[in-house]
């Protein structure tokens, strides 16, 4: 592909220029990042038994396009007195985690930063499309 001289702008790049539809990439790839956090735990027991129990949920959304991060954690611990010389206890902890999706790209020429103004983030159905730059595909969307 010739990128310099009369033949330097692509069809898919001069249909983007007449349509004066530029997309802002940095707008399209960030958004207003967000976390949640709850926690809940309770404690109890009697001269024999004792109990701790909690459970937590986190949520975090960050600037980038769908860079997420999910956790939700629970945990047990017993203790229990079966004699004077033998105490029996166990902690347990059970986990999830979830970092869905693929961040928005930032960094080099396929980044958001510096990529082609005269390109499509999304097809003509709404869809992300796969290369917004339909003659070159070296170049993928940083979305």
């Amino acid at each position: 592909m010739d990128r310099e001289g009369p033949g330097a702008i692509t069809t898919s790049e001069q249909a983007v220029y007449d349509s004066r539809k530029f997309p802002n990439w940095l707008d399209l790839a960030t958004r207003t990042g967000s976390k949640f956090q709850h926690n809940l735990s309770i404690r109890g027991g009697n001269t024999a038994v004792k109990y701790f129990a909690s459970a937590s949920y986190l949520n975090t959304k960050g600037v980038a396009e769908n860079d997420n991060f999910k956790r939700a954690t629970t945990r047990l611990n017993l203790e229990a007195t079966i004699t004077k010389w033998l105490t029996y206890g166990t902690n347990t902890q059970l986990s999830y985690t979830n970092r869905g999706g693929q961040p928005a790209s930032f960094s080099g020429e396929n980044g958001a930063y510096m990529f082609n103004p005269l390109t499509t983030a999304y097809d003509s159905a709404g869809n992300l499309s796969i290369y917004p730059w339909p003659q070159d595909t070296h170049f993928g969307n940083p979305l």
